[in-house]
């Protein structure tokens, strides 16, 4: 089986936990913890081949460095993810691109959250794919309510990392193989 771990940085106005409850278990949830780390499971089959994904929340504070370092260097992409309607953690993107490459060059996707909040909207899509092109990765805005990009972000982000397999860079994570996830 093939496992992947995949890591959301951004402040905890991106309110990450929505956003993987949808990918994960197809629903929303206005309940939410904001937790400094919480960690989900996905599994699938897909081609054949069963993949487990562990899906990482953090929620990013002054101790961004010794809380995140072992999880990115232990991950296999990334997702970016900023709130539309906040436009300070639309700004700490940048930064934590730039530690993250000080740690490990990795498959990136950039997601704007609440896409469907068009009234409280700061951050225009048109930032977003520019702050995106300049850190060169894919964007998407996405919509934990009305499950806008979700899957896709998800799906992207997956195929880079399949995609981009190297034996090399992932030697120091554990071959050991667990069981298939059943749901």
């Amino acid at each position: 089986m093939r496992s992947i771990k995949i890591i959301l940085i951004g402040s905890s106005f991106t309110i990450q936990s929505q956003f993987i409850d949808r990918f994960v278990n197809g629903r929303f949830t206005d309940l939410y913890d904001c937790l400094i780390q919480d960690s989900y499971i996905k599994c699938f089959e897909e081609n054949g081949q069963k993949i487990r994904m562990e899906i990482i929340e953090t929620q990013i504070n002054e101790d961004f460095e010794s809380i995140i370092h072992n999880l990115i260097w232990e991950s296999d992409g990334i997702i970016l993810i900023y709130s539309i309607d906040n436009r300070d953690s639309f700004n700490s993107i940048s930064n934590y691109y730039s530690k993250i490459l000080q740690i490990a060059e990795l498959p990136m996707i950039l997601c704007g959250n609440f896409c469907d909040r068009h009234n409280s909207r700061i951050v225009t899509y048109d930032e977003g794919l520019e702050l995106a092109n300049q850190i060169g990765c894919p964007f998407f805005e996405t919509s934990p309510l009305s499950n806008i990009n979700i899957s896709e972000s998800f799906g992207c982000l997956k195929n880079m990392i399949t995609k981009n397999e190297n034996p090399a860079v992932t030697s120091h994570r554990s071959t050991k193989t667990k069981d298939f996830c059943r749901i």
